[in-house]
């Protein structure tokens, strides 16, 4: 925990990434499935399908995420604070404990 902050304490149940573009400003747990994963500029960005949102992973945090890095047609949870990057919503994941494959 960093300044009384934990990610397990804003973990609530996940949302539908659908639900987003109606939470800027808040930080809650989005579950989508990636439609898919691709590299912009110094980020890897994961797509959700079906939903105007992306889970923006900087290279070397993507880098050091445990398990297989394919995220493609995969369910995903991810948790952050939701922005709006150019219009569109995006949660950035700073840290692994922030993104977890469901299936």
């Amino acid at each position: 925990m960093r300044d009384g902050f934990s990610w397990s304490a804003a973990h609530a149940p996940a949302i539908g990434a659908p639900e987003i573009g109606r939470r800027p400003g808040e930080i809650r747990t989005f579950r989508f499935r990636c439609l898919r994963s691709f590299k912009r500029g110094g980020f890897h960005i994961l797509e959700a399908d079906g939903a105007e949102f992306d889970a923006a992973i900087p290279f070397e945090v993507f880098k050091s995420l445990p398990g297989s890095l394919d995220f493609s047609r995969r369910t995903i949870e991810a948790t952050g604070l939701v922005e709006l990057y150019k219009g569109r919503p995006q949660v950035m994941i700073g840290v692994p404990i922030q993104i977890k494959r469901v299936d």
